[in-house]
């Protein structure tokens, strides 16, 4: 079954700029700037008078209503890496041959 509206609102903290044009976002911060494309996603983006972001997706079967949640889980991210940025921990394991790694 399809649902009419499926939308979801994305708080912008200060000092976080956001800018959308033909679904391609982009967050700038105090560490850079981040751009995405969503072209492949059939949803409306833009951003509300009160300055939030805001995704809609129209007629959305289940699998388009998830996309929304993607969309909105990946600008988050954009927001966390403008602002905090990202550390990774890398962990090897090996059971029987030995793993060769070089780490730059």
């Amino acid at each position: 079954m399809k649902q009419l509206l499926k939308s979801q609102i994305i708080q912008i903290p200060e000092g976080i700029q956001v800018e959308v044009s033909r679904r391609c976002v982009t967050v700038t911060g105090p560490r850079g700037t981040l751009t995405r494309r969503f072209t492949h996603f059939n949803c409306d983006i833009y951003k509300t008078s009160e300055g939030n972001l805001k995704v809609d997706c129209w007629f959305a079967t289940k699998k388009k209503s998830a996309s929304v949640k993607t969309i909105c889980s990946i600008i988050n991210n954009l927001i966390t890496g403008v602002t905090k940025g990202f550390e990774y921990h890398m962990r090897l394991v090996y059971a029987h041959y030995p793993i060769n790694a070089i780490v730059p």
